[in-house]
C-alpha cells in the first residue's frame, strides 16, 4: 500500500506545552452526525484564512490548503488573531487573521513536504485489511497514521463504524470546535470498535474467541478487588462521615498545593552556540527551515554569529516556519543574556544590561519591519511582508521585546508616514489595536494620528484614489467613537479636528453613532471650557433680531426677513416692541429704519397679528425712555396712520382709560406731542374732533396750522417756483424742517400731485417703433433738472422718502438725460431707504429700461452713464447692461475731442491776453485744437483754477457752476496722466491753504466731471501727511498736520449741502454719492482719519471730528462691525492726548444717546452708568466708552471728579450688580475690559464660590436656595472669564480647591458625618445628590480652568498627587455610579490631568490604583497597569513552625494577620472541631490530619520568557503522552 499523506493535529492553547510535537494515533475516518452539534460548542477552533471569507472552521488542515501548498507545520491560535477578539474594523479575515500570528506553536516532528503531500497515488486503497504478516507496514501505519488527512482517506474502505455506534471523546476531541462532521473525523473514538490492524486482542483468532466471541469484561464483575468502598464506607456512613470526608479533601488540597509549589529557581540552560563555517551554518538554517528535519537534531547547538537584524533576515530568506523561527530567536536571546551574566556583573547592573540588550533587540525588530515596508512594490514583497509581520507579532505576543518602545515606534511611524505607506501602517495598527487603545497615552496618539491623516487628505480634496483610504480611516475612527471614546478626549486639538466628527454622524443613521458623536463633542467642550456660545449671545433672541435688522440692505428679500423675524420671537408683543425700539434707538442711524419697521408692521397685521395692542404696550415704556428718539416713534406711527394700519380711535380710547393725559403723569407731554404729530387727513370727523379736544385740554400750545394754509403753500412755491408758475423767485430759501409731520406730509402730497401733472408729449412717440423695440411712451415728464433737484431737496428736508420714490418714478420717464442722471444718483444714495419702502427694485429696473430705450435712438450723455455705472454695481440686472454702459462711456470719450487740423499750441494767440470774457476765452482755447502740450495744459489748468476762486468770491456770479466740471473733463481728454498730476498738486495746495469753500467746490467739480475718485484724494492727503512729518520744523507743529486730517474728514463724510449759488446742484449731489460709496467700501480709512483728527491739539479740529456726521458714521460702523472700530481707536502708544480725545468721542456718543452731562461725572458714577446703560442696542457704544474710560483712568486718574477709587474694585462691583440684576450684556462688557480688571473679577468670583460652597456642606433648607442663586450668579462670571490666563501668584488657590473638593465629596459620599436635616436625621443619598451636585460640578469646573496652577507652581507634584487621590476616590465610589454623567465628568478631568503627569507620579498611581486584583479598567486606561501578566508567580520555600508555645502563638498571629491582609486564607477552625474530626478518622488515616504543618515563605519568581522553550518529543515507540491538564492538576 502507498503511504498516506499526513495531517497536523491542532492543540488547544491551554495545554500546548504538553501536546505540541507529540505524535498521535490514527484518527477515526468518520465522525457520526449526532455528535456534531455538541462538538461545535467546544473551544479550540482554528480560523483557516485560506478558506473563503475566513468563515470555515476546522480542526485540521483543509484539502484546499494542501493543494495550495500551505506549510503544514504551523499552528494557529483559536481566535484567529493576536491578543484575542478584535473589534470589527472593516478589515477582511485575510488581512487580520493571518496564519502564525497567534499563540500557537510548531510541532517538532517531521511532516511531509509540499511535493509529497501533492503526490498522486499509484494504486488505489484496497477494500480489505492489510495482511498480518506485513508488520513493517503496520508499524509505519501505526506511527504515521495520525498525520493522515481526511482528504486522502477513501470513503468506502469497509473500516467505518455504523451510524448508530456510540461515540466517546478522544484525545483530540477537545482541540476542535467545529460542528462539521467531515472536519472532525479524528475528534472522537467509537465505543467497542477498533479497526483491524493486527495489534488488538480481538484480532488474535483463538479457540475461545471463535467459539464464544471476544469480550473485554471481567469474568466475575460482582467481586471487585481494586475499590476503596469497603475501607471508607464504614467511616462515611457514621455521624462524623461528612467531617471525615471534608478533612480528607482538605488534606488532598494541601497535598496538591504543596506539590504545585515552585521550590527551586530556574536551572534552564539554552542550547549552546558554536562557531560554524558559513557552509555549515547555511546547512543548519536550511535544516531548521525543513519541516522533515526534527528540531531535536537542531537543538543540540545553534550557530554563533547570527543575531540582531541579521537573524530576522535569515529567518525571512530561509522561510523558516514561524514557530521554529521564534524558537531560534529564544535560543540566541537566552545565550546573549547569559553572556551578559557571565561577565561578572550581577544584581542591578546585570538587570540594567539585560534591559539595554532588550531595547537594542527591539530596535532591530523595528528596523526589520521598516526595511520590509520600504520594499513595497518589489517582487515577492507581499509574501515577505506577511512573513515579517507574523514573525514580529509572534515576538511581540511572547514578550520577547520592549513592548512600550515597540508601540511608541509604531505610533511615531503612523504619525509621520506618507500617504503611499499609510495603508501598511494602518494594518499594523489594527494588529496591535488592543495594545494601543488599552492605554490613554497611546490611545490619544493613535486617535490624533488617524485624525491628522484624514484631515490632510480631505484638505487636499477628495480623490477617488484615496477614497478607500478615507473609508478605512473613518471606519477606524467610528470604532473609537463608539467603543473607545476615552482615546478621543482631545481638548488641545478638538477645535482643529471637530469638523471630522460631523461626517460620521451625518452619513450614518444609527442613533448609537449619532449619540456617541454628540457625547464626544460635549465632553471635549467641557474640558476646553467652551460652550455653544457666550452667555450674552446664547439663546438671546433680542440680540439675534437686532443683528438681523442691522444687516438689512437692498439685496435682502423682505419676505424672508419678515419670516425670520417671526421665527426668532414666539412672543409677538415682545417682537413688535423690539423692532420699534431698534427703529427709534439713538444708537442706530438711518431713515430706512422707519420705513422698514412700518412695512413689517403692515405685513404682520395682514397675517393676523394685533399690531395696535403691541404698539400701545410699547408706548407705555417708550414715553419715558431717554435712549429712544421720540421723533422716530412719531414718524413710524404717522406712517401707519397714513396707510390706515393703526387705529387712531383705539389709541385715543387707550389714552383716556390709562390716564396718560392727567397732570401728574410723566407721559403726558409725550402723548400730547404724539397726538399733534399724527396726520388727520383720512380720519373720521368724530376722531378728529376728539383729538382736537384732548389737545386743547393741555396747557401747552399744540395748535397746528392746517396743511392748506397759505404760508405753508407759499414756502412750497418758493422752493420750487417753476413747477407752480411763479415768475419771480424769492432768493430766501424757506426751511421746512421745523414743520410738523402732518404739514410735511401734506407738502409732499401736493408736490407729488404737481409733478405728476407736469408732463409733455414724447418727441420719440412720432417715430415708428420697430417690431423688436419696446413700446414708446406717449407722454413723458417735463420736469427740468433744476426743478428736480429743488424738489428732491425739499422732500429730503421733509423726510418724506415715500413721496420721493413716487417723484423718481415719474421723473424716470423724462427724455432729459441730465434729469435721468439726477434720478439715478438719488436712487443710489437712498438705496437702503427705497429698499425698505419696497421701491428700489422697481425704480432701478425702470431706470435701466429707460437707458436701453434711449441708447437705441441717440447717444447717451456722459453724466447719465457715470451715474448708471455706479448704481448697476448694487442692483441685479442683465449682465449685458454693464458691458453696454462701459462701451458707451468709451464712445463718449472718443467723441469729446474737437476735430481740427492743428494743436492748441500752434496758435500764437491762444493764451495771450485778450479783451474777451474769461469764460469765452477758455471756451475758445478748448475749441482751437485736439491736442495740447504740457506747458499749455498747465497754464490752462491754472486759468481754470483762478476762475473758480473768482467764482466763489463773487458768490456764483459771472459764470455757470456747471462749466467748471465741463472744462475739467475737456482738459482731461488731452492728457490724462498730466491732468492727474495737475489735480494732485492743486489739491495739495488747497489743503495747505485750508480754505474749506475752495476745496469743496474743487471736489464737486471733479466729482461731477468724473475725473478723480476720492481714493486719489485720500492718497494725496496721506502723501502730504508724510511730507509734513519729514519736514517738521519750527514753523510746522504736529497739530497742524492733524488739522488737515480734520479738513479731509469733513470733505469725506457725506452731509446735506444747501443749495448755494456757487455750487452746481447735480455736481454737489454727485459728490455726496461718491462720498457715500467711499465710506461704505473703506470704513477703516475713515476711522483712521477720525483717530488722527482726535489727536490734534487744536480745539477747532477736535470739534470738527466730533460733529454729528462723524458721530453718526461711528455709531453706524459700531453696529455693523464693532471690532474694527475698537481696533481703529486703540492708541498706538502711550499718547495721553489721543486717549482723552477718543474718550471725548465716546462721551459725546453717550450724551447724545440719552445721558447728558456724562463727561462731568466721577469715575465711579461713569462706570455705573455705562454698565446700567448697556443693552442689546447700546452695547457697542458702551464697550467703547468703558475701554476708553479705563485707559484714561490709568493715564491720569486726577482728571476725574469725585473721591479716589480703585478701578478694579469699581468694575468688579458694577459687574456683580449687573449680574444680580439679570443683565444679558455683562459678559460682553467683561471681555473688553483690561486683562487686570477681568482677572480681578474672576478671582473675586472664584473666592466667593469657595466661601459659599464651604457653607453648602452643612447648609439647611433655609439657605440652600439663596446659596444656589449665588452659585449661579458667580459661575456666570467665571465662565465668561474662563479663557483668561491664571496668574502664577495664585498658586495657593490649587490647595484650596483640592481641600474644598474633598469636603464636598465626603459630604456626598458619607453624609452621616457632615449633614443633618431639620429633624436631626441624615438625608438619603437619593435626596442629597440633587442639592449637592451643582457644588461638586462647580468645583470640578474651577479645577479645570485653573489646571495650570497644578503644574506651574513649585509644589506641583504634591498638589497633583492630592487632587488625583480625591478624584480617583470619587471615581471608584459605588454610590456615584448612579450618576453616569457626573462620573464621566470626573473621568474626563482625570484624563486631562493624566496627559501631563510626570513618569514618577504615573507609576505611583499605576501601582496604587491599577495593580490590584479587582482593578477598575478605567484606572488601567488612565495610568497604565504596572503588573506584568506573570506577577502571580512566586518562589515558595518551606519554613517549619516554631515548637515553643509562645513562638507558635506569635507565628499563628502573624499568619492570621497576613491572611487577613491578603485575603487569601480563611481563619482556622476551632480546636474542638479539629478533635472531633480526628475521632472520626481511623488511626491509619490520622497521619493526614496530624501531619506536621509547614509555613511557606514566598519570594518573587522571575519568569524569563527567553527560557520558555518547547521540549522536543521523547525517543521511543510510544511517544504519546497524557495531558494532565484534562485533570486540572500539575505535572511534577
Amino acid at each position: 500500500m502507498n503511504s498516506r499523506p499526513t495531517a497536523r493535529i491542532q492543540s488547544h492553547p491551554s495545554h500546548q506545552l504538553a501536546d505540541d510535537g507529540i505524535r498521535r494515533p490514527p484518527t477515526i475516518p468518520r465522525l457520526n452526525s449526532h455528535t456534531s452539534s455538541a462538538s461545535s460548542q467546544l473551544p479550540g477552533s482554528v480560523v483557516d484564512p485560506n478558506s473563503e471569507g475566513g468563515k470555515n472552521w476546522s480542526c485540521g488542515k483543509k484539502e484546499s490548503e494542501a493543494k495550495a501548498g500551505t506549510p503544514r507545520n504551523e499552528l494557529r491560535d483559536g481566535d484567529g488573531f493576536v491578543g484575542g477578539s478584535q473589534p470589527d474594523l472593516g478589515a477582511s479575515k485575510q488581512d487580520l487573521e493571518r496564519p502564525g500570528l497567534g499563540k500557537g506553536t510548531q510541532a517538532f516532528d517531521s511532516a511531509p513536504t509540499h511535493e509529497q503531500s501533492n503526490r498522486p497515488r499509484s494504486q488505489p486503497l484496497l477494500a480489505f485489511p492489510m495482511r498480518p504478516g506485513n508488520s513493517k507496514s503496520m508499524n509505519n501505519a501505526g506511527r504515521d497514521g495520525h498525520e493522515t488527512s481526511q482528504a486522502t482517506i477513501p470513503q468506502n474502505t469497509g473500516l467505518d463504524p455504523t451510524n448508530i455506534a456510540t461515540l466517546l471523546p478522544g484525545d483530540s476531541f477537545w482541540q476542535g470546535a467545529s460542528g462539521n462532521d467531515k472536519t472532525r473525523r479524528g475528534a472522537c473514538r467509537v465505543a467497542d470498535f477498533f479497526s483491524w490492524q493486527a495489534k488488538h486482542p480481538e484480532d488474535a483468532l483463538t479457540e475461545q474467541v471463535v467459539k464464544h466471541g471476544f469480550s473485554d469484561k471481567p469474568s466475575n464483575p460482582q467481586h471487585e478487588t481494586n475499590t476503596a468502598r469497603p475501607s471508607l464506607w464504614s467511616h462515611l456512613k457514621s455521624k462524623q462521615g461528612l467531617q471525615t470526608l471534608s478533612s480528607l479533601l482538605v488534606t488532598v488540597l494541601e497535598k496538591r498545593q504543596a506539590v504545585g509549589h515552585i521550590t527551586t529557581g530556574s536551572t534552564f540552560k539554552p542550547p549552546p552556540r558554536i562557531t560554524m563555517p558559513d557552509t555549515r551554518r547555511e546547512t543548519w538554517l536550511r535544516d531548521l527551515a525543513n519541516p522533515n528535519v526534527p528540531v531535536r537534531r537542531q537543538s543540540k547547538h545553534v550557530p554563533h554569529g547570527i543575531k540582531g537584524k541579521a537573524l530576522l533576515e535569515q529567518c525571512l530568506n530561509k522561510n523558516i516556519p514561524i514557530p521554529r523561527a521564534v524558537w531560534l530567536v529564544k535560543c540566541i536571546g537566552a545565550n546573549e543574556i547569559r553572556g551578559l551574566k557571565r561577565r561578572g556583573v550581577s544584581g542591578a547592573f546585570a538587570m540594567g544590561g539585560e534591559l539595554k540588550w532588550v531595547k537594542e533587540w527591539t530596535v532591530f525588530v523595528q528596523q526589520f519591519i521598516d526595511s520590509l515596508i520600504s520594499l513595497c512594490g518589489q517582487q515577492d514583497w507581499q509574501q515577505k511582508m506577511q512573513y515579517g509581520t507574523r514573525l514580529a507579532t509572534q515576538i511581540f505576543e511572547e514578550r520577547l521585546l520592549d513592548r512600550e518602545q515597540y508601540l511608541d515606534w509604531l505610533l511615531t511611524s503612523l504619525e509621520t508616514t506618507k500617504l503611499h505607506q499609510l495603508p501598511m501602517w494602518l494594518l499594523l495598527a489594527q494588529i496591535y489595536w488592543r495594545s494601543l487603545i488599552s492605554n490613554r497615552q497611546r490611545g490619544k496618539r493613535l486617535a490624533e494620528a488617524l485624525l491628522g491623516h484624514l484631515d490632510s487628505i480631505l484638505a487636499e480634496g477628495v480623490d477617488t484614489v484615496y477614497q478607500a483610504l478615507i473609508d478605512r480611516l473613518r471606519a477606524l475612527l467610528t470604532t473609537l467613537i463608539v467603543s473607545h471614546r476615552g482615546c478621543l478626549i482631545l481638548p488641545a486639538t478638538w477645535e482643529k479636528y471637530k469638523h471630522l466628527f460631523q461626517a460620521p454622524s451625518e452619513l450614518s443613521s444609527e442613533s448609537k453613532l449619532i449619540h456617541a458623536c454628540a457625547n464626544l463633542e460635549n465632553r471635549n467642550k467641557r474640558l476646553i471650557c467652551k460652550s455653544s456660545g457666550p452667555p450674552s449671545t446664547h439663546s438671546n433672541p433680542t440680540r439675534a433680531l437686532v443683528a438681523l435688522l442691522d444687516a438689512f440692505d437692498q439685496n435682502v428679500r423682505f419676505s424672508e426677513l419678515s419670516v425670520q423675524c417671526l421665527g426668532i420671537f414666539s412672543d409677538r408683543r415682545q417682537l413688535i416692541a423690539t423692532v420699534m425700539t431698534w427703529a427709534s434707538s439713538k444708537y442706530r442711524t438711518g431713515d430706512y429704519r422707519i420705513y422698514l419697521v412700518a412695512r413689517l408692521l403692515r405685513n404682520w397685521q395682514a397675517v393676523g397679528l394685533d399690531v395696535d395692542d403691541a404698539v400701545l404696550s410699547f408706548l407705555r415704556f417708550s414715553a419715558t425712555s431717554a435712549t429712544l428718539d421720540q421723533t422716530n416713534v412719531f414718524r413710524i406711527l404717522a406712517e401707519l396712520v397714513r396707510s390706515g394700519h393703526f387705529s387712531m380711535g383705539r389709541y385715543l380710547q387707550w389714552l383716556v382709560s390709562e390716564g396718560c393725559l392727567v397732570e401728574d403723569n410723566d407721559c403726558k407731554f409725550f402723548h400730547m406731542q404724539l397726538l399733534a404729530e399724527l396726520p388727520t387727513q383720512r380720519l373720521p370727523k368724530h376722531i378728529v374732533n376728539l383729538r382736537q379736544s384732548l389737545l386743547q385740554q393741555t396747557n401747552r400750545d399744540f395748535a397746528h396750522r392746517k396743511p392748506d394754509e397759505e404760508d405753508d403753500f407759499i414756502a412750497l412755491q418758493q422752493r420750487v417756483p417753476n413747477l407752480f408758475s411763479r415768475t419771480t423767485a424769492d432768493p430766501t430759501v424757506v426751511s421746512v424742517k421745523h414743520l410738523s409731520i402732518p404739514t410735511k406730509l401734506e407738502l409732499g402730497r401736493r408736490l407729488r400731485q404737481r409733478i405728476q401733472e407736469y408732463t409733455k408729449p414724447n418727441d420719440f412717440s412720432k417715430l415708428k417703433a420697430k417690431a423688436d423695440e419696446a413700446a414708446v411712451l406717449e407722454e413723458v415728464s417735463a420736469i427740468s433738472n433744476e426743478d428736480f433737484c429743488a424738489s428732491r431737496e425739499l422732500l429730503e428736508d421733509c423726510d418724506d422718502f415715500a413721496i420721493l420714490a413716487d417723484m423718481i418714478s415719474v421723473a424716470a420717464s423724462s427724455n432729459d438725460e441730465s434729469v435721468l442722471a439726477s434720478v439715478t444718483d438719488t436712487l443710489h444714495y437712498h438705496a437702503r431707504t427705497f429698499a425698505a419702502i419696497g421701491a428700489f427694485n422697481p425704480l432701478s429696473k425702470m431706470v435701466v429700461e429707460r437707458y436701453c430705450n434711449l441708447r437705441m435712438r441717440r447717444a447717451t450723455s456722459r453724466d447719465f452713464l457715470l451715474a448708471l455705472r455706479d448704481v448697476i454695481a448694487i442692483i441685479q440686472c442683465d449682465p449685458r447692461v454693464p458691458l453696454l454702459v462701459e462701451r458707451d462711456l468709451a464712445h463718449c470719450d472718443q467723441k469729446t475731442a474737437v476735430a481740427v487740423c492743428s494743436p492748441v499750441s500752434d496758435t500764437n494767440e491762444t493764451l495771450q491776453p485778450s479783451k474777451l470774457d474769461p469764460n469765452e476765452e477758455i471756451e475758445r482755447i478748448f475749441s482751437s485744437g485736439n491736442s495740447m502740450d504740457e506747458p499749455t495744459m498747465s497754464r490752462l489748468f491754472e486759468k481754470i483754477a483762478t476762475r473758480m476762486k473768482q467764482h466763489i468770491d463773487l458768490k456764483g456770479k459771472g459764470v455757470e457752476a456747471a462749466n467748471f466740471s465741463c472744462w475739467l473733463y475737456w482738459l482731461r481728454t488731452f492728457d490724462e496722466k498730466k491732468f492727474e498730476v495737475l489735480v494732485h498738486d492743486w489739491l495739495l495746495v488747497l489743503l495747505e491753504e485750508g480754505h474749506r469753500e475752495y476745496l469743496r467746490h474743487a471736489l464737486c467739480s471733479l466729482a461731477g466731471a468724473g475725473c478723480l475718485p476720492l481714493g486719489s484724494f485720500i492718497n494725496s492727503t496721506a502723501v502730504l501727511h508724510h511730507q509734513d512729518k519729514l519736514q517738521l520744523g519750527p514753523n510746522l507743529s504736529q497739530f497742524a498736520i492733524e488739522d488737515r486730517s480734520a479738513l479731509v474728514l469733513n470733505m469725506l463724510i457725506p452731509h446735506d449741502v444747501p443749495s448755494l449759488p456757487h455750487l452746481h446742484a447735480p455736481d454737489a449731489y454727485r459728490l455726496r454719492v461718491c462720498q457715500h460709496m467711499y465710506c461704505q467700501k473703506n470704513p477703516e480709512t475713515v476711522l483712521s482719519l477720525v483717530q488722527r483728527a482726535l489727536g490734534s491739539t487744536d480745539t477747532a479740529a477736535i470739534r470738527e471730528a466730533l460733529n454729528d456726521r462723524v458721530l453718526a458714521f461711528v455709531v453706524q460702523r459700531l453696529a455693523l462691525d464693532s471690532n474694527a472700530v475698537m481696533t481703529a481707536f486703540e492708541p498706538s502708544g502711550e499718547s495721553a492726548p489721543v486717549a482723552f480725545a477718543t474718550k471725548r468721542l465716546a462721551d459725546k456718543m453717550i450724551e447724545v444717546g440719552g445721558l447728558p452731562g456724562f463727561a462731568k461725572l466721577s469715575f465711579l458714577e461713569q462706570v455705573e452708568k455705562l454698565v446700567k446703560l448697556a443693552d442689546d442696542l447700546s452695547l457697542p457704544v458702551s464697550i467703547l466708552a468703558l475701554r476708553q474710560l479705563s485707559r484714561t483712568f490709568e493715564l491720569d486718574s486726577s482728571s476725574f471728579s469725585g473721591p479716589d477709587a480703585i478701578s478694579n474694585d469699581v468694575f468688579s462691583t458694577s459687574l456683580e450688580a449687573a449680574v444680580s440684576a439679570g443683565s444679558s450684556t455683562w459678559p460682553d462688557l467683561l471681555q473688553v475690559m483690561p486683562l487686570e480688571i477681568a482677572q480681578k473679577v474672576r478671582e473675586h468670583a472664584e473666592d466667593t464660590i469657595l466661601s459659599v460652597s464651604s457653607c453648602a456642606v452643612s447648609e439647611t433648607d433655609l439657605d440652600a436656595e439663596q446659596n444656589a442663586k449665588a452659585l449661579e450668579r458667580f459661575m456666570s462670571l467665571v465662565e465668561a472669564t474662563s479663557q483668561i490666563r491664571v496668574s502664577p501668584e495664585r498658586a495657593a488657590f490649587a490647595e484650596t480647591l483640592t481641600r474644598q473638593l474633598k469636603a464636598i465629596a465626603e459630604a456626598i459620599v458619607r453624609p452621616e458625618d457632615h449633614l443633618k436635616d431639620v429633624n436631626g436625621s441624615t438625608p438619603s443619598f437619593v435626596l442629597l445628590i440633587p442639592t449637592k451636585r451643582p457644588w461638586l460640578n462647580a468645583i470640578l469646573y474651577l479645577i479645570n480652568i485653573n489646571k495650570s496652577l497644578f503644574f506651574d507652581s513649585p509644589a506641583s507634584p504634591d498638589a497633583q498627587k492630592c487632587l488625583l487621590d480625591v478624584l480617583c476616590s470619587l471615581l471608584r465610589e459605588p454610590r456615584l455610579q448612579t450618576c453616569p454623567d457626573l462620573s464621566e465628568h470626573i473621568f474626563d478631568l482625570l484624563i486631562s490631568f493624566s496627559d501631563h503627569l510626570s513618569p514618577d507620579l504615573r507609576a505611583h498611581f499605576s501601582e496604587l490604583y491599577a495593580s490590584t486584583s479587582s482593578v477598575d479598567p478605567r484606572f488601567a486606561f488612565l495610568f497604565g497597569s504596572s503588573t506584568p501578566p506573570d506577577a502571580w508567580l512566586a518562589l515558595a520555600q518551606p519554613c517549619p513552625l516554631p515548637t515553643t508555645p509562645a513562638a507558635a502563638t506569635a507565628a499563628a498571629t502573624s499568619a492570621t494577620a497576613t491572611a487577613t491582609a491578603t485575603g487569601s486564607m480563611a481563619p482556622p477552625p476551632p480546636q474542638h472541631q479539629q478533635h472531633q474530626q480526628q475521632q472520626g478518622v481511623p488511626r491509619s488515616q490520622q497521619h493526614l490530619a496530624s501531619a506536621k504543618h509547614v509555613e511557606w515563605k514566598t519570594s518573587p519568581f522571575v519568569f524569563n520568557r527567553w527560557e520558555l522553550l518547547q521540549a522536543p518529543p521523547p525517543a521511543g515507540e510510544n511517544d504519546t503522552s497524557l495531558s494532565l491538564s484534562l485533570f486540572g492538576a500539575r505535572q511534577k
